[in-house]
């Protein structure tokens, strides 16, 4: 009995070392892939610890590499890599966007200083305008739609 014993310890061991090992190995290959050297002795000894340490580190790269950017829309678009402002490329581009901007800005100026029945009268309109759009491409009747006018209206 006392020979199994000592068996199952030695094969216990076998195991704690082996998978320490392991982990030593994943932690230095983990290393090696973001430019660090090390990291087997920081994985035998501290384990899953060590390798979530490795793997939050920041890439380092080697003053001999350099990092690839990908080109941008505008870049590709061009066909000749070169920079160019998205804006210059299409004036169209930057009156839209402007334009964006000023109904954001709009909007956003009136739904701070609206009162709560100026909200809803707003609402209201927008309504109206919905039920109109229904009303012209046929899927509501006249009737339909001067009811429900009439009700948000309050008339």
């Amino acid at each position: 009995m006392e020979g199994f014993v000592v068996f199952l310890a030695v094969v216990f061991l076998l195991i704690i070392i082996g998978s320490a090992i392991w982990r030593g190995n994943v932690t230095k290959r983990i290393y090696k892939e973001k430019g660090y050297s090390g990291g087997f002795l920081s994985g035998f000894l501290f384990g899953q610890d060590a390798i979530i340490d490795a793997m939050s580190k920041k890439p380092r790269m080697n003053s001999t590499e350099t990092k690839e950017e990908e080109p941008t829309w505008y870049e590709e678009a061009t066909g000749t890599g070169e920079v160019v402002d998205p804006y210059e490329a299409d004036p169209k581009l930057l009156a839209e966007v402007e334009e964006m901007n000023r109904a954001d800005e709009v909007r956003a100026q009136a739904t701070t200083t609206l009162t709560r029945e100026q909200r809803k009268e707003l609402e209201n309109a927008e309504l109206i305008r919905y039920y109109k759009g229904l009303l012209d491409c046929g899927a509501i009747t006249q009737e339909e739609f001067d009811k429900k006018k009439a009700k948000l209206l309050n008339l």
